[in-house]
């Protein structure tokens, strides 16, 4: 049987047209003497930088041919390229061939790899290794060519690919432009306004706008909204700063963002009673909050069903709020060096935050690196994704670092702010304090949390933990103090067993009709007991 070839044909794009590859090798072939029915033709149009030898089905064919027929000793293409722009491919494709005994002839620029005897030619040797780095050096600068078009769309707020952000639109008429979309950008401009309120939680937004929890959030938490620049995939080219059309006010969304990361603690006023512990009372066995029930003016934990009278608990925390700000204004404060004190601590706070700005830099620095690494396929996607994954975390608690460090610079600046006032502040003023919302925003500014620790079912005793807030969260540590409460006769011992000296204050009472049902049911408790 004759000696026949194969004629490898391929383009990058469906754009490009492969009958202009196909006559010039088909014409090079009928040359060196191989009729049309010793001509294989393998044609195909897939990308040489992105798919892997497996990957590309033309390569793929090659070896299943030339491993089937023995009579295959010639393979032509057009340019080097056309085989791959990856170096380490064209090598494994030029070593198969070798093994084979088939003779690459590449037309332009025109050379072969094996000499007359079979045995490869040191020249073509040569070429090959300098015309595969050419190849491999057009892929990147190919590869960076549409990264750079890709990110420069981006930057224009133009549609790259993917999945378009809730609210905006495609206009095909300006090039893709991504604008607001007249129905969808109304809903989220009404759940921006709906929830800058501050009377309703994501839950409720949720509900309302019959939208999964997890849309709400992102739509809040997306300063692309606002006109800001911010945070969009694109595929391969890692996370890049785009800005879209404003839907909403910059100011809007400011106010929306200050409530989601207002301290949940903080005391919301809704109806007319105010709770002093409500917000900031625990269960030390599920970490529930326990909630106010004006029937039986008890707090409860929902959970365990365990209940504590307000009158009582509130009592102890005013007074225990109180005599902790008395003792900072009690004569011989000195403010002076409570000032010293907060700008030494201001200053520690500025050199952690330079720190984890420098430490922010360097991983920008290395997310940089790993997408050039992973664009010039220096590692495989496996191992960018793996690595990506891990600066991401670590960026996520760097950020969530600097916000805990901004968050302490504001609280010592407004303390030096307010030293000036509590220069002029007598600790006899706050005993004259009746207003509800005045000792609940000193009761939030002294104590951080209150935890049941031990409060038996049916008991008339509990053990209350109390930490008070620290000046500065960042470098200080919580004071805690332990409580033992009778429910009953509503003496208060501390940790030592000494008396608490406090004004009970008898801010909510039972009703006659709610005492008399709260009678029956003790009485049934206990005739059941009887029986038993």
């Amino acid at each position: 049987m004759g000696k026949k070839c194969i004629l490898l044909v391929r383009v990058s794009t469906q754009h490009q047209d492969l009958d202009q590859q196909r006559n010039k090798v088909f014409e090079a072939a009928k040359a060196d003497g191989y009729s049309e029915s010793d001509i294989i033709i393998i044609e195909d149009k897939e990308s040489a930088i992105k798919l892997s030898e497996e990957e590309r089905h033309g390569l793929t064919e090659l070896k299943d041919i030339i491993n089937s027929d023995s009579n295959i000793d010639r393979v032509y293409c057009y340019e080097l390229s056309r085989i791959s722009r990856q170096a380490k491919i064209l090598y494994s494709i030029r070593d198969f061939l070798v093994s084979k005994v088939v003779n690459l002839i590449v037309l332009n620029p025109y050379f072969q790899t094996l000499k007359q005897d079979g045995t490869l030619d040191p020249n073509s040797n040569i070429f090959f290794g300098i015309f595969s780095s050419m190849a491999e050096n057009e892929g990147f600068i190919s590869k960076a060519r549409q990264v750079r078009g890709k990110l420069k769309k981006l930057s224009e707020g133009r549609y790259t690919g993917g999945k378009v952000l809730f609210g905006y639109r495609i206009n095909k008429e300006k090039g893709n432009l991504l604008e607001p979309d007249p129905e969808t950008s109304e809903i989220v401009k009404k759940i921006f306004e709906f929830y800058a309120t501050g009377e309703h939680s994501i839950g409720t937004v949720t509900r309302e706008f019959g939208r999964s929890r997890n849309q709400i959030a992102d739509i809040l938490n997306n300063c692309m909204y606002a006109g800001l620049p911010g945070k969009e995939k694109h595929r391969k080219t890692n996370v890049s700063d785009i800005t879209l059309p404003a839907i909403i006010s910059e100011e809007l969304f400011r106010k929306c963002e200050k409530i989601r990361e207002e301290n949940p603690r903080k005391l919301k006023k809704k109806g007319e009673n105010i709770y002093y512990a409500k917000g900031i009372l625990f269960c030390s066995k599920c970490r529930t909050r326990y909630s106010a029930n004006l029937t039986t003016c008890a707090y409860r934990c929902s959970t365990h069903g365990l209940t504590i009278p307000i009158n009582l608990v509130d009592s102890l925390i005013w007074g225990l709020a109180k005599e902790n700000r008395k003792n900072k204004l009690k004569l011989g404060y000195v403010y002076d060096e409570e000032v010293k004190r907060l700008q030494d601590s201001y200053s520690i706070l500025q050199d952690k935050l330079a720190k984890v700005d420098q430490d922010l830099e360097k991983i920008k620095g290395k997310k940089d690196k790993l997408g050039v690494l992973y664009l010039n396929d220096s590692i495989s996607e496996e191992v960018f994704q793996k690595k990506d994954k891990e600066i991401k975390k670590e960026q996520k608690d760097l950020n969530s670092e600097r916000q805990r460090i901004l968050d302490s610079i504001s609280d010592v600046t407004k303390r030096i702010d307010n030293i000036s006032t509590e220069k002029t502040e007598s600790p006899l003023d706050i005993d004259l304090i009746e207003d509800d919302a005045e000792r609940v925003k000193i009761i939030r500014e002294e104590i951080y949390s209150i935890v049941v620790l031990d409060k038996p079912f049916n008991s008339t005793t509990a053990k209350v933990a109390v930490s008070f807030n620290p000046i500065v969260p960042e470098l200080e540590d919580s004071r805690i103090e332990i409580y033992n409460i009778n429910t009953k006769n509503y003496e208060i011992t501390n940790e030592k067993g000494q008396k608490l000296t406090y004004n009970f204050l008898k801010r909510f009472s039972r009703t006659e009709k709610v005492k008399e049902s709260m009678k029956k049911a003790c009485k049934k408790y206990q005739d059941k007991k009887g029986e038993k």
